[in-house]
């Protein structure tokens, strides 16, 4: 059973101890804090980071050419680095989607050549239809339409204009709807595309250089947040605090040693059976595994049972059977 048993620890201090006390335990990080007062506090934000500081990192981050850190914050901004990171990762998801567009288009396009749809009333009352027709109902066509010609061949198929005041009838495909843009102007457009987007990457690039003083400045907020939290936890009047948590009973000598450092009352007591402790799970070796996956779907309660080796062999198992399955096709199949 690798579920870490646990006791419930009580620090008493004066109230001008407070502050320090928090910050020491903090950097002690052993004690998981509960909240003592007679009423629920009100639910605090995780971090004064904004969810799109968390998305500038996580951009950064994942850019495939970085620059050497900066290591002072001389020149760092946060909300600006932030800012910027977001709309190149904006205007690039246009750009993209953009250029696999143009792509599109010029691929449809490229058979018909390079001309430009005249304005609806240069020609009259006459316009152009577009079809792309088999090789095999090609000669039907002749004897229907005169004004009609073939602009391109591949393997399969004719590409057909017809000049017509109305859409010509009996024609055995339905007509094809082009980009009235001529193929040059859209050869054109995607290399400015192209371009811009070079742009964009080298502007990220840059910006990497700021990943590692962004990533201590959101670490740096959370862990205000938890100070934020932990305070809002503990009872207080003008003289006396008191905060309450669970910690395992493997660190009981670190707090001991903690509440003589800062001259604290302490008082420890085992987990009742009205007590819900947090569940803290260890396990080493192979079971480790299995733990990781039992904690991706949740975490078993204190007092129940840790099922972490018996996930890592049935998982072991299940996709070994799966193995042999495929094993035993490909034998089959050869």
């Amino acid at each position: 059973m690798a579920i870490v048993p646990v006791a419930k620890v009580t620090l008493y201090g004066s109230a001008d101890q407070k502050d320090a006390v928090l910050d020491s335990l903090q950097e002690l990080g052993c004690v998981h804090l509960v909240n003592i007062k007679d009423f629920d506090t009100p639910a605090l934000s995780q971090s004064r980071i904004s969810i799109e500081a968390y998305q500038a990192l996580r951009y950064l981050r994942t850019c495939p050419t970085h620059r050497r850190p900066q290591r002072e914050d001389t020149g760092f901004e946060s909300d600006a680095v932030v800012q910027e990171a977001l709309q190149i990762e904006q205007r690039q998801q246009q750009l993209r989607q953009e250029r696999d567009e143009l792509a599109q288009v010029i691929r449809d396009l490229t058979p018909w050549g390079n001309f430009r749809i005249p304005p609806t009333g240069e020609l009259g009352d006459l316009k152009f239809w577009f079809y792309i027709v088999p090789h095999y109902q090609l000669r039907s066509l002749w004897h229907q339409h005169q004004a009609l010609e073939v602009v391109a061949r591949d393997h399969r198929f004719a590409y057909l204009v017809v000049l017509s005041s109305e859409e010509p009838s009996g024609m055995p495909v339905p007509r094809v709807h082009l980009d009235p843009r001529p193929l040059s102007e859209l050869r054109y457009r995607l290399e400015m595309v192209e371009s811009d987007l070079e742009d964009l990457h080298w502007r990220r690039v840059a910006l990497t250089r700021w990943v590692e003083i962004l990533s201590q400045t959101i670490a740096q907020a959370n862990d205000l947040a938890a100070r934020e939290r932990a305070a809002k936890q503990l009872w207080e009047d003008a003289t006396l605090f008191v905060l309450q948590g669970w910690t395992p009973m493997s660190a009981m000598q670190r707090i001991h040693a903690f509440a003589q450092k800062h001259t604290l009352g302490l008082t420890i007591d085992n987990p009742s059976a009205k007590d819900s402790p947090p569940t803290l799970l260890n396990n080493s070796g192979l079971a480790a595994g299995g733990q990781d996956a039992v904690t991706f779907y949740t975490t078993p309660a204190y007092r129940a049972w840790d099922p972490s080796s018996t996930v890592f062999v049935s998982f072991s198992r299940f996709f070994a059977m799966i193995m042999a399955d495929v094993g035993y096709a490909l034998l089959l199949g050869g």
